[in-house]
């Protein structure tokens, strides 16, 4: 059985989830990406898409780029545009989309559950040189991030 967790979310500050709310990061090139995060700055996509930030000539895998988006991140955490909860939860979603109904958690899990196929894996992920706890951790991130817009635009419900 998998080991399993909760954990306490980073979230858009309650006024701020519509601006901050964004399409997923792989329907937008870098062109497309680039044209709105100037648009709209406080797009998640300043985040999840930081190489729009640079230069084309700078490589979207380049150290830099995954540096700016932790920098813009924990900006949003000290400025208050992202709020860390109070207490570790997991979250319980449902999607339906063109009568489809997807249901799922969100929640903290072993690595090596991971590692061992205990947990199913969602896609095949390279490494890139980072240790395996960086990677769950981003994922997991990104995870918490897009269960707070979730919430917001999909009737999320969250439990303790």
């Amino acid at each position: 059985m998998a080991d399993i967790r909760p954990f306490m979310s980073i979230r858009p500050e309650k006024g701020k989830a519509a601006k901050i709310a964004a399409l997923p990061y792989d329907v937008y090139n870098r062109e497309e990406a680039t044209k709105e995060v100037e648009r709209h700055p406080q797009s998640f996509l300043s985040i999840d898409r930081a190489e729009t930030q640079f230069p084309l000539s700078v490589d979207m895998y380049d150290d830099k780029v995954y540096e700016r988006a932790h920098d813009t991140l924990w900006q949003w955490v000290e400025d208050g545009t992202f709020l860390t909860e109070d207490k570790k939860c997991y979250y319980l979603y449902e999607l339906t989309m063109n009568g489809r109904v997807q249901t799922g958690v969100a929640a903290c899990a072993s690595i090596d559950d991971y590692e061992n196929g205990v947990i199913k894996k969602h896609e095949n992920i390279m490494c890139l040189g980072y240790s395996y706890w960086y990677l769950a951790g981003i994922i997991l991130l990104l995870c918490f991030l897009y269960i707070c817009f979730m919430k917001k635009y999909f009737g999320l419900h969250q439990s303790t």
